[in-house]
């Protein structure tokens, strides 16, 4: 099995809320957990909508921008 490195900027807001419902202590248990759970999940990539973010205090990366233009 080969590895890969990822990284991820996230608001303290939305790290904070990832641990509480995951469980974890650490934000890279937690992510793990998130990712194996969205791997996992049958529901997974059946979301309508779009991505709700709080514009007050940033804003999109570009590709999300060009994901949701796609929508």
């Amino acid at each position: 099995m080969r590895f890969k490195m990822a990284q991820v900027v996230l608001d303290e807001e939305v790290i904070k809320e990832l641990k509480e419902k995951t469980g974890e202590k650490t934000i890279k248990d937690a992510l793990l957990k998130a990712v194996l759970h969205y791997i996992d999940c049958p529901e997974a990539g059946n979301e309508v909508g779009s991505l709700i973010v709080k514009r007050k205090r940033r804003k999109l990366p570009l590709h999300l921008n060009k994901l949701i233009e796609k929508e």
